[in-house]
């Protein structure tokens, strides 16, 4: 499969606010008019619990995971990037979405999968213990760009996903309440 036609399937996977779309279909509640507005993993937790934030947590692993594996093989680290654009920058909810880290850890488990799998065991510990799970994400980003080979794709990826955090950073710096 040509890297450009993958590029642009992989970033419609990540792009379906299946969250989104479950939360409306089982709890007759859209994520975006809830909590903080996002469609990820975190909102969803928080707004319906353990059963449905795992079930949005495996739906992004498993994108990020089938980007690389099956989608882009010819180009993974491109099928990383657009799924993860995706996910955090949607075409159907008007270009907003979730923060890309699950997504990321699926790609990241599809490279290695025993770094991946390291990677989303350390985030579920530190999250228990930190009560926050975008410290505990940002911690495992900087830990897979240590052992993961460089690429500009993957670093700006980084970079944007860092920025998407940049909120929580602010109000946890500021000692507020996180939303």
């Amino acid at each position: 499969m040509n890297v450009i036609f993958s590029s642009i399937i992989c970033y419609l996977i990540g792009a379906l606010p299946i969250s989104s779309s479950l939360s409306k279909l089982i709890y007759g509640k859209d994520l975006r008019n809830h909590g903080s507005g996002n469609i990820g993993f975190s909102n969803s937790y928080r707004l319906f619990g353990f059963f449905f934030g795992s079930l949005i947590a495996l739906v992004d692993l498993f994108r990020g995971y089938a980007a690389v594996t099956l989608i882009s093989q010819a180009n993974p680290y491109s099928g990383m990037f657009f799924v993860c654009m995706g996910q955090m920058f949607s075409i159907f909810t008007r270009f907003s979405g979730g923060k890309g880290v699950g997504c990321y850890l699926g790609a990241v488990l599809g490279f290695n999968f025993n770094l991946g799998l390291g990677l989303i065991v350390f985030w579920q510990i530190f999250t228990i213990f930190l009560k926050h799970p975008f410290l505990s994400s940002l911690i495992s980003l900087i830990i897979s760009l240590y052992y993961m080979p460089d690429n500009y794709l993957q670093l700006l990826l980084c970079l944007i996903i860092l920025i998407k955090h940049s909120g929580n950073l602010y109000v946890f710096f500021n000692s507020q309440k996180l939303p």
